[in-house]
C-alpha cells in the first residue's frame, strides 16, 4: 500500500488490516501443542522481536510507531496471559 506524502497527515492517517495466521512448529510465531499426558491444549508464542512480523503485520521501524489491537477468542476453560490489561 503507498500513501503519497501530499496526502500524509500527522495523527490522522489510518491503515486498518485483517490478519490471519497459521500454527508454526518452528518456534518463531504463534504454537500449538498438545500434551500427551494430560491432554491439555497450549497454545503461545515467544514473540521475539525479529520475528514479530511473522505473528502479526507490523513495521519494524522505530520511527514508524502505531496502534494495534490483539483479540483472543478462547475456551471458557483456558486461561490467556497477556502483558496488557484486558479491555473486556
Amino acid at each position: 500500500m503507498f500513501l503519497p506524502v501530499a496526502q500524509q497527515k500527522e495523527g490522522e492517517n489510518m491503515v486498518e488490516i485483517f490478519f490471519e495466521s497459521e500454527y508454526v512448529t518452528d518456534c518463531e510465531g504463534v504454537q500449538y501443542y498438545k500434551d500427551e499426558q494430560d491432554g491439555q491444549e497450549y497454545i503461545y508464542s515467544d514473540l521475539e522481536p525479529a520475528n514479530c512480523h511473522l505473528w502479526f503485520p507490523c513495521f519494524d521501524q522505530p520511527d514508524l510507531k502505531g496502534i494495534h489491537k490483539f483479540v483472543t477468542f478462547a475456551a471458557d476453560d483456558w486461561v490467556v496471559i497477556s502483558n496488557t490489561a484486558e479491555v473486556r
